[in-house]
């Protein structure tokens, strides 16, 4: 039988659960480094005199800062839910050792503080255009601009109003914006292109023509061909067996082009493949018979060698 007597010499007080005292301060427990404008986690611990968690703490707590620009937490009520610790919020906004206060508004003996070392804001040297591959013309397209630093980090305190330009000089660009602190560095805007071709949005700092930032973007007419559909069917096969290849010349916004009128060529993973002839599609679309020789998976690809050129290509398992 195992012995459960209680070993002797033991203390009596190790059997008893412990339980803390009140809280009579606080420990403020902050990033050790953080930078200007960046939000920062603050966990804020209520102790008691042998700093232990006092987990009935439900006092308020009132927040002061040595950077007066600070962005700090309202009173904060804790409830028997928290058990004594809360994480808080904290966006300092003057580099240099900072400080943080937390006291409790009933008792201000109940208190604590800490220090971090806040850097300067990142600052703004370029922006990131990202914009649709393909738009067409008389179409509405979204592209987003970025504020980024040197290490090509958003700056999310940038604030800066940006004027936009195309290569289009008859597309409809959006006015010029003033960032928000709420934007947090990234903005999406419209345009709508009226010329076909690549055509490229700029982005510039009207305050600093420095920072600025570019995309292009392949626009096309309503109708015209961007890209091919390839599908094979079946899309496994037979070595040596004959088996059809639909393809389907699309538009920027996936609609099949029925004005295509160019040549398509084909071309395959398959060095011994045989391979239809080239050739044009009717009203957008046609079939191919394909014949694969080789085991494993095979890749057959359409091109037409426009400017800008158009494909489409499609995996095939050959068995």
């Amino acid at each position: 039988m195992e012995d459960r007597t209680v070993p002797s010499g033991l203390p009596f007080f190790s059997l008893r659960p412990f339980t803390p005292g009140p809280a009579t301060h606080f420990e403020v427990i902050p990033p050790v480094f953080s930078q200007a404008g960046d939000t920062a986690h603050v966990s804020v611990l209520a102790l008691d005199a042998s700093n232990h968690v006092d987990f009935n703490y439900t006092g308020t707590v009132h927040f002061a800062s040595t950077d007066g620009n600070a962005t700090l937490p309202a009173d904060f009520t804790f409830t028997t839910h928290d058990h004594g610790s809360h994480k808080f919020n904290v966006t300092f906004q003057t580099a240099g050792p900072q400080t943080v206060t937390v006291t409790d508004t009933a008792t201000a003996s109940i208190t604590g503080a800490a220090t971090t070392n806040v850097t300067p804001a990142a600052v703004a040297t370029h922006f990131l255009v990202v914009a649709p591959s393909q738009a067409v013309t008389g179409r509405a397209a979204s592209f987003t601009v970025y504020a980024l630093d040197d290490s090509n980090h958003v700056v999310k305190n940038y604030t800066g109003t940006v004027h936009f330009s195309s290569s289009d000089t008859n597309a409809t660009l959006p006015s010029d914006y003033t960032f928000a602190a709420s934007d947090h560095g990234r903005k999406t805007f419209s345009l709508t292109y009226a010329t076909a071709g690549p055509q490229t949005v700029t982005a510039t700092d009207t305050a600093s023509a420095s920072i600025t930032g570019s995309a292009t973007t392949n626009v096309s007419l309503p109708g015209q061909a961007v890209r091919f559909f390839v599908y094979a069917f079946p899309n496994h096969v037979t070595a040596g067996t004959a088996f059809n290849v639909l393809v389907v010349a699309l538009d920027a916004t996936n609609h099949v082009a029925t004005g295509y009128t160019g040549t398509v060529s084909f071309a395959s993973s398959d060095g011994t493949a045989a391979l239809p002839a080239n050739g044009p599609l009717t009203n957008g679309a046609a079939i191919f018979s394909v014949t694969l020789s080789t085991t494993g998976d095979q890749t057959i690809t359409v091109t037409d060698n426009s400017t800008p050129p158009i494909s489409g290509k499609v995996k095939v398992r050959v068995k």
